[in-house]
């Protein structure tokens, strides 16, 4: 670019604008909350409307052998789990029990964002978690926090990841 070009650029944007104190400025200073026009109250109130929220993930579709209802409470709780015995294999104090659950359940398994493999692979994670905290426990049981032993506690999670579907309702 040569410097005839720079120079006629350069003039341009100088008279267009110079930041907020240019041509296009009206003279008012911003600030921090613009005010609320009509136009932008109207719009607000249509998005108040009982929309549901926009998707979280790309829905699975699921196994019909399964119950996907169940499956995905157990991998919802096994969130939980996960959660709270990583809390307590670091000396902190977990959260209560059920409440990354419900919120699971809520934001993953209401728009079916959890298929089987998520809820084993879940599974696997509760269980590294588990037997850090329960690994040296003497016998299942003796710590309440450790309701089972290791290999109890993850097979029952992975059973939670293959309930069967109901049975189809009699049409009789």
């Amino acid at each position: 670019m040569n410097t005839p070009t720079r120079v006629s650029i350069f003039a341009a944007l100088s008279l267009l604008g110079n930041g907020c104190d240019g041509l296009f400025d009206t003279g008012r200073e911003l600030q921090a909350m613009p005010p609320v026009t009509a136009r932008d109250a109207s719009a607000a109130q249509d998005a108040s409307a009982d929309v549901p929220p926009p998707p979280t993930c790309r829905a699975v579709t699921p196994d019909p052998a399964i119950d996907y209802q169940r499956m995905c409470r157990n991998y919802c709780d096994a969130l939980d789990e996960t959660s709270r015995y990583l809390a307590l294999s670091r000396g902190e104090a977990p959260a209560d029990a059920g409440g990354v659950s419900e919120t699971c359940y809520e934001l993953r398994c209401i728009p079916k964002c959890v298929d089987q493999a998520l809820c084993l692979t879940q599974c696997e994670a509760a269980a590294t978690q588990y037997a850090a905290v329960c690994g040296n426990a003497p016998d299942a049981g003796s710590n309440p926090a450790c309701p089972s032993s290791v290999e109890d506690h993850a097979a029952a999670c992975r059973a939670g990841c293959s309930p069967p579907a109901p049975p189809p309702p009699d049409l009789d």
